[in-house]
């Protein structure tokens, strides 16, 4: 197996959302595999200890995606300049009715999953056309194949990311660039938090009664799809809970 997977060993990858869960353990994942990795989030503090636990391989920027200056910082730092992108910034806010919710709230959703999103594959991609290889990792989300109520605007922007996924591989293929799909199910991270707006009661009901996936689950299947030899592209994963069978459907004890 050695011999077939191939070594990621001197690799420059940019990893967006990278401050905690599936961005953190991929980042790290990616460190200890020989990757010099630049993480990107908001929270400057976590940053700093994840840039601890590999000072070597990891360096970081700190700052809003959805801020077009800090797109430019990003740029004029080539941080784009590198070998594989995993774009995994993204949020969901409120799990209210479509009719109920937040324009402000939508608004931030779209532009985090959808705009910055397209933005910073758009400039990595741009840099690997001129280095003639490279890999996308876009994460995805189950919702981006299945919607449920109270989730209208989220599996919207999960729709148009993995609409957008499918259409740079139709762009690059033969091209010697990836791109790759990975859509969890429920995975155990600050995302719930995050959606209840630091309920943290309601956050943890989610993840009650069964096993929900983790970061690592993740992370090792991102790390899987790039130790792939280059002629084989793993465009789509579905990665669930054993208890989980759907975006709504979750058999709770």
């Amino acid at each position: 197996m050695k011999n077939y997977l191939q070594s990621l060993v001197g690799k420059k990858a940019l990893v967006t959302g990278a401050s905690s869960g599936i961005g953190k353990e991929t980042a790290l994942w990616l460190a200890r595999s020989g990757v010099q990795v630049c993480a990107v989030a908001r929270r400057e503090n976590l940053l700093k200890k994840l840039q601890v636990e590999m000072p070597e391989t990891i360096s970081y920027f700190s700052g809003d995606i959805n801020d077009q200056s800090f797109i430019t910082e990003l740029e004029n730092n080539n941080a784009f300049d590198i070998d594989i992108l995993i774009n995994n910034a993204g949020l969901a806010l409120g799990k209210s009715l479509f009719k109920d919710s937040v324009d402000e709230e939508n608004d931030l959703v779209l532009n985090t999953n959808i705009s910055s999103a397209f933005k910073i594959a758009k400039r990595a991609l741009q840099k690997m056309h001129i280095r003639g290889s490279g890999d996308i990792v876009n994460i995805c989300s189950i919702s981006s194949h299945e919607v449920y109520s109270g989730g209208a605007v989220y599996c919207a922007s999960k729709h148009a990311f993995r609409a957008m996924s499918k259409g740079l591989r139709e762009e690059t293929y033969g091209q010697n660039i990836r791109v790759i799909s990975i859509s969890p199910g429920l995975v155990e991270t600050e995302f719930s938090e995050v959606r209840f707006k630091g309920d943290l009661e309601k956050a943890k009901s989610t993840y009650e009664g069964y096993t929900p996936l983790n970061p690592r689950d993740i992370a090792f299947q991102v790390i899987q799809s790039l130790q792939c030899p280059r002629h084989v592209n793993i465009d789509e994963v579905i990665i669930l809970a054993t208890d989980q069978a759907g975006a709504s459907r979750v058999k709770k004890k």
